[in-house]
């Protein structure tokens, strides 16, 4: 049994399986295969068999039989992947995902966290930008990064602020550029001894 793949406009199987609903739950169960023809080549002959699947040697039939490999279901003609949950495994995510129940699928899925993308199991880092207007202002799109314009550099508050500058504004002489903590603000101050805003005058 595997889980179906279920839209909006509802769920399906794939072939050679059929849809069972539950009150809550719908499965996809696999059909009892029909007898082969006895005139059709067997699979060492020629290879009809899925390319998730492999011809082996079946000693209760005493013929090369389709199987599917680990992992997947299927009669060996079609094959699916195996629908494993995170849940159940959760190693099974990206160090980037996390592992996030899909009320529209109704089943728990690995879900690539803020900034990443991919298939959950897989992710990597998103774009930062497509465009120039995607970024903020001294700020251009260059290879999907925001980088700063010419005479601008980042900030503690990772904002472009003209180069040496305290918070994008220049300190007078004698004032030093602080840090108020709190609110992750950097700002001009005159130290004891000095009188001035630390911007326009710290005498």
């Amino acid at each position: 049994e595997i889980a179906p793949f279920c839209t909006v406009q509802g769920c399906t199987c794939p072939t050679g399986y059929a849809l069972i609903e539950y009150a809550f739950d719908q499965i996809c169960r696999l059909l009892e295969a029909q007898p082969e023809d006895p005139d059709l080549p067997s699979c060492d002959v020629e290879n009809n068999c899925s390319p998730s699947a492999n011809c082996e040697w079946d000693e209760h039939q005493y013929r090369y039989q389709c199987v599917c490999n680990p992992g997947y279901d299927g009669n060996g003609y079609t094959c699916v992947e195996k629908e494993v949950s995170c849940l159940d495994e959760e190693d099974i995510c990206d160090q980037h995902a996390t592992c996030n129940y899909i009320v529209s699928l109704k089943k728990s899925i690995c879900v690539c966290n803020k900034g990443y993308e991919g298939d959950g199991r897989t992710c990597h880092l998103a774009p930062e930008c497509a465009e120039d207007d995607d970024c903020g202002m001294n700020s251009l799109c260059s290879d999907g990064l925001c980088v700063c314009q010419d005479g601008f550099e980042r900030d503690i508050s990772d904002f472009c602020v003209r180069t040496g500058s305290c918070g994008g504004a220049y300190c007078a002489e004698n004032a030093i550029c602080m840090l108020e903590r709190r609110q992750n603000i950097q700002y001009c101050h005159c130290p004891d001894g000095f009188v001035g805003d630390g911007i326009h005058s710290c005498k």
